[in-house]
């Protein structure tokens, strides 16, 4: 499903792939979490795909896998948040790409500078 902006901010196109085990309907808020970190934190993005799926790890067996892509001109950076609730999986995933993006904040400059 991708999710609509508001049209007055800039920010990337967000795409959500819920996988099998996933209830569509009880991540309402973690699609909101996901499109308020898309139009502030990583709005320098071009696209955000993320994938949620059910972890089936003994210690967390009701745990939630995010994987995310975000992509940056022809440059694609990914990371990976697991938590129990949607919410955190969303913001666990968001904070490891802007951690990972900041380590190159040269080359953010020349993606985000105009002309």
């Amino acid at each position: 499903m991708t999710i609509p902006l508001p049209p007055h901010v800039e920010s990337p196109t967000v795409d959500v792939q819920p996988g099998p085990g996933v209830d569509v309907s009880s991540l309402g808020p973690a699609l909101e979490r996901l499109r308020a970190h898309a139009g502030t934190s990583l709005s320098w993005a071009d696209r955000l795909e993320v994938r949620l799926v059910r972890n089936g790890h003994p210690a967390m067996p009701t745990a939630l896998l995010a994987d995310a892509f975000l992509t940056i001109g022809s440059r694609l950076i990914r990371a990976r948040g697991i938590a129990a609730d949607p919410e955190e999986a969303i913001d666990r995933v968001c904070d490891r790409l802007c951690g990972k993006f900041d380590i190159v904040p040269r080359q953010r400059d020349r993606f985000t500078a105009d002309g």
